[in-house]
């Protein structure tokens, strides 16, 4: 396809609120086209009140026939008495957009020269230079150094940069810390948004499989900070901050500190924010503020802060800068200093082995006093489109917009994750799930049902069920920043804390996701890592049936609730970061993804494990859902789900590959189900997870029209599946006597029996009267799920909430598109593989052992033998 098919302008909303103090200012937004429609983003532009905007733009993803799907953009948007103006629009554009000749400098430049990290160099002001400072436990000083910066983006409106940063003290020794610094610089607004991300690459030692603060491989800051030296020639000062973005703090000409210490919030010292000695250190609640001599406090700042001198202006701000606490910026003498972990907490900051965190801040450079020239990056929220354009543009399968879908229950069940006085953004403030640590994740309240302490109890829920992606659906379906904003700080939060960033561990742990909170638990010290060693003291989970009544489903639980463990296939969720990505074109959550698709192929090296010398076969690991079960299950399916969202990201067919092998080890057209035991809810009901990533392989290989072998294998193995659900399955609730929890998530579980049945009514729609009966249990089991839980006085709680943001929003397209779309009816005509026993790397060398114990044994007895024979010889002669 070389030729571009005009597209009619779209609408683009722009927060009109917010206030700004530029000219104009930097605005980005990614843009999903349907296929066909753009294959050279170089006409893809940008006006506002009809006049064309100086743009840069670039190809996120592309569709199957190679034409753009996601495309970014960033532009300036021109403003107007402090406010932006015009209706903006996504264009169709003859010429490609030139840059401009007339760029001010603005160019950050790498320095092998301590203590100077980088130089910003500007034609208007002298050269600021920037340092990394980090204070050990011991109170030994390192400085950044780092290497050449490497551009990876430089167009009309942004150049991006980014380098890897060294910590080195007097002596030459480094601190065993990576330190990853990325830039956004937008020359015209004298403006840079700098990412800092901070990564411990340590193992963290876990004993008996307990992840604890305090536990070994953790680094131990007193601090780190970004210092910015000021030019030193000047014959005044002048110092203005503001706590919030219409919030003045006041002025200042000598020293000025704004220094976060907790959240603010009325639960400022919750349990949560234990250390590894078991106390909350969390000095006061809120903030100070020292400005010259005098001294105040307040809650919650998201700060501004302005440094005019004669020759120079800086200004400094942070997003969520008191949600990440603790955080400190200050002024003094000719030193302005960001603290990312201050020395003003008092105590020292932990990170632990292969924890995260990214800090990100932006700074203005140049020599004209501006009034607050950073809002417009504090005050505006993203740019959107229209539900109905994401819609159109197919920008994830499925897709309607919600305010054509006459689904209302559904809508109200998902709604409470943003309304209301049980949203999720409440629930953060019952456990204060704030700080650097924290903020992005969900309270699991579901998880305090059987909880009658005094405090509430603790629980992470770590993107459970990809909650991030859940965020970003129900965010194409309304258009509501709310959606958006959890999306981002799931994700961020996901990558940086809940990921396991080190290769030196045990291969099944190394890279991967840590679990949720252990069921009922508090997460006491063990933070985000699933299994704090307090589990040793707490015994059998409270409420619930004792398991010994479940009888055989019992003795199976009691080895599924270890006391220990890590990361695994089963938590493995990437969908989400795809999404974010794609909304974003941050690099970081396509790098998450894709490390979430290799991981499923890294835990499958048999040279890798500690039987590698008996076996190299493939661990198994991948599909395990539980001990010794390798078929159709919550493993199984996150990792076909991560193998596909990498492929679809890369268009690497190693993973398609791979999640073609996955498919035929775990689930065959010729199955027989009953010997699986599928209705037994509480060893089985993820069984219906791996169908939904089945069903999501098939759409994948009708798209890229690879109606081959494996195609013809996966439908035919979800039809057969599908069929047996259509004959036996039935609400879980409906048999609560052999369920231990008979909760409300077994409700919401059940909208995954509907997406699988409507989906099969869908692929089957020329087979009558198969199809009506499918699609009749299929509505039976979709009303029975909204009817059931709007109906249920928990049905707020984190986790059915989440399972609604994923399934059932599908059934407006189901109702109103399916008709007129058909996926490709199988063409291969050949014989299907025939069935065979996965059998892991495990088992292999455990078999071989046996044998080589065997044949060590016959060989003594033999030897024995031998010289008793001898013995009695000599004895007879």
């Amino acid at each position: 396809m070389s030729q571009l098919s005009v597209f009619p302008p779209i609408d683009i909303i722009v927060d009109m609120q917010g206030t700004v103090h530029s000219r104009r200012v930097p605005l980005r937004l990614s843009v999903p086209f349907a296929k066909g429609v753009v294959t050279d983003v170089n006409h893809v532009g940008i006006e506002v009140s009809g006049e064309r905007q100086l743009c840069q733009t670039r190809t996120l993803q592309r569709w199957p026939d190679n034409s753009v799907r996601w495309c970014l953009i960033d532009w300036l948007h021109p403003t107007n008495q402090n406010h932006l103006v015009g209706d903006a629009q996504v264009v169709y554009t003859e010429t490609a957009c030139s840059s401009p000749t007339d760029q001010p400098r603005f160019e950050l430049t790498s320095s092998d020269t301590p203590p100077t990290l980088c130089h910003l160099a500007v034609d208007v002001a002298p050269s600021l230079p920037i340092r990394l400072r980090a204070v050990s436990a011991e109170g030994k000083e390192y400085l950044g150094t780092a290497r050449a910066f490497t551009c990876s983006a430089n167009g009309a409106i942004r150049q991006q940069m980014v380098a890897e940063v060294t910590l080195k003290n007097q002596d030459g020794a480094q601190l065993p810390l990576q330190i990853r610094l990325a830039v956004d610089a937008f020359a015209s607004c004298q403006t840079a948004v700098l990412q800092v991300t901070v990564t411990n690459p340590q193992p963290a030692t876990h004993p008996n499989g307990n992840w604890d603060l305090g536990n070994g491989g953790s680094i131990h800051l007193q601090d780190l900070s970004v210092e910015f030296q000021l030019p030193a020639e000047h014959a005044s000062q002048r110092i203005r901050a503001w706590t919030a973005p219409s919030e003045a703090a006041g002025h200042a000409h000598k020293t000025f500190q704004l220094f976060q210490a907790s959240s603010g919030g009325e639960h400022w010292q919750a349990s949560n924010h234990l250390n590894q000695d078991h106390k909350v250190e969390l000095s006061f609640r809120g903030f100070q503020i020292d400005c010259d001599d005098a001294t105040r406090r307040g809650l919650r700042a998201t700060p501004q802060i302005v440094v005019e001198r004669d020759t120079a202006t800086l200004a400094i701000a942070m997003r969520r800068y008191w949600e990440n606490f603790p955080k400190s910026i200050s002024v003094s003498g000719d030193l302005a200093r960001l603290s990312l972990f201050p020395r003003e907490s008092g105590y020292l900051h932990e990170l632990q082995g292969g924890e995260q965190k990214t800090h990100e801040f932006a700074i203005y450079y140049g020599n004209t006093p501006l009034d607050r020239p950073l809002a417009w990056y504090l005050e505006l929220s993203a740019p959107r489109l229209h539900p109905d354009h994401y819609a159109a543009a197919e920008a994830i399968p499925f897709l309607t917009p919600r305010q054509q879908d006459p689904n209302t229950r559904h809508h109200a069940l998902v709604d409470s994750a943003i309304e209301g006085d049980d949203s999720f953004f409440a629930k953060r403030e019952i456990i204060d799930e704030y700080g650097w640590r924290h903020f992005g994740d969900i309270y699991g309240d579901h998880e305090a049902a059987f909880h009658d302490g005094t405090t509430p109890l603790v629980s992470h829920y770590n993107n459970q069920y990809d909650c991030t992606g859940g965020f970003a659906t129900q965010f194409f379906r309304t258009g509501d920043p709310r959606w958006f904003e959890q999306m981002v700080a799931m994700a961020d939060h996901a990558w940086d804390i809940d990921t396991y960033h080190t290769s030196s561990d045990k291969n099944l742990y190394n890279q991967g996701l840590f679990w949720h909170t252990y069921h009922y638990a508090d997460a006491d010290t063990g933070t985000h890592r699933s299994y704090p060693r307090s589990l040793n003291d707490v015994g059998d989970m409270p409420g619930g049936k004792d398991l010994d009544e479940l009888g055989a489903t019992g003795k199976s639980l009691k080895k599924v609730y270890g006391l220990g463990g890590g990361p695994s296939a089963s938590h493995n969720y990437n969908t989400g970061w795809m999404y974010a990505y794609y909304l974003t074109g941050e690099t970081q959550y396509r790098d998450a993804a894709i490390n979430a698709a290799d991981y499923v192929m890294r835990i499958e090296d048999g040279s890798k494990t500690i039987f590698r010398f008996l076996s190299r076969a493939d661990t198994g690991y991948s599909i395990e859902s539980s001990a010794g079960y390798h078929g159709p299950g919550r493993a199984a399916a996150n990792s076909l789900q991560a193998l596909l969202t990498g492929f679809e990201l890369t268009g690497d067919a190693n993973y398609l590959r791979f999640s073609e092998q996955l498919i035929r080890r775990v689930i065959h057209p010729q199955d027989s189900i009953e010997k699986l035991d599928l209705l037994n809810a509480e060893l089985r009901w993820f069984y219906t997870m791996f169908l939904q990533a089945l069903m999501r392989f098939i759409d994948l290989k009708a798209a890229f029209q690879q109606n081959d072998q494996m195609y013809a294998y996966a439908v035919a193995a979800l039809n057969h599946y599908a069929g047996w659900m259509l004959q036996h399955e039935r609400p879980t609730l409906d048999t609560p006597e052999r369920l231990q929890y008979p909760t409300e998530t077994w409700i919401a579980q059940d909208m995954r029996k509907w997406h699988i049945l409507q989906y099969a009514a869908w692929l089957n729609q020329a087979e009558e009267p198969h199809r009506k009966a499918l699609q009749a249990k299929a509505d039976s089991l979709y009303n029975y799920v909204c009817d059931t839980l709007s109906a249920a006085p928990t049905r707020t709680l984190c986790r059915p909430v989440v399972l609604m943001t994923q399934f059932g929003w599908q059934r407006n397209w189901f109702q109103t598109r399916s008709a007129d779309i058909a996926l490709p009816q199988p063409e291969f005509e050949g014989s299907l593989p025939a069935p065979s026993t996965f059998v892991p790397q495990r088992a292999i060398a455990v078999r071989r052992a046996k044998y080589c114990i065997l044949g060590a044994a016959t060989l003594m007895l033999a030897a024995l033998l031998s010289i008793l024979y001898w013995l009695l010889q000599g004895v007879f002669q």
